[in-house]
């Protein structure tokens, strides 16, 4: 094979290569609707962060925010019974979900929380996921997007708790 031959073939592997991956889809925050005062959706996020084990690392109940510490899972770790790749979008390489072939995924939560003027409470989930490769090389770090899967169930579970419900 000459080198000019060798040259294109090699090119030709590197652009499939590029072609097989795909970067993390980001998709919007939602806003969710609670039919509850804030100061008692405030009490029962943090009894529904405990209750999934995520811990905290700041709460301010007067502006309505409360944000989680990294929560890490390792790689074939579930968390509410779900693989990483069901809650993030990692992006994809030579067809395989970054997400399922990490050594570890972090999650992080921010919850906002607004009163509305007819007493309802407006949440929104701001979710960082990141997840850690280990190579030859060293260590990648790659920021995932949210499928919005997390941020929807916590807002279902939330709104079942405020109900009445368990």
């Amino acid at each position: 094979m000459s080198a000019t031959t060798g040259r294109v073939v090699l090119s030709l592997l590197l652009l499939l290569m590029a072609a097989c991956s795909r970067p993390a889809e980001t998709v919007a925050p939602q806003l969710y609707t609670l039919d509850s005062p804030r100061e008692t959706v405030f009490s029962q996020a943090i009894a529904l962060l405990a209750e999934w084990n995520m811990p905290l690392s700041h709460t301010d109940e007067q502006a309505g925010v409360i944000t989680t510490d990294q929560f890490v899972l390792g790689g074939d770790d579930k968390f509410l019974g779900e693989g990483a790749g069901h809650w993030a979008d990692c992006g994809t390489e030579l067809f395989i979900s970054r997400a399922a072939t990490a050594d570890e995924f972090r999650i992080r939560c921010t919850l906002s929380l607004r009163e509305t003027e007819d007493g309802k409470t407006q949440l929104r989930v701001q979710t960082n996921m990141t997840v850690y490769e280990e190579d030859a090389i060293g260590t990648k770090t790659r920021t995932c997007a949210s499928r919005r899967r997390l941020e929807a169930r916590f807002a279902e579970e939330l709104q079942t708790r405020l109900a009445g419900g368990t």
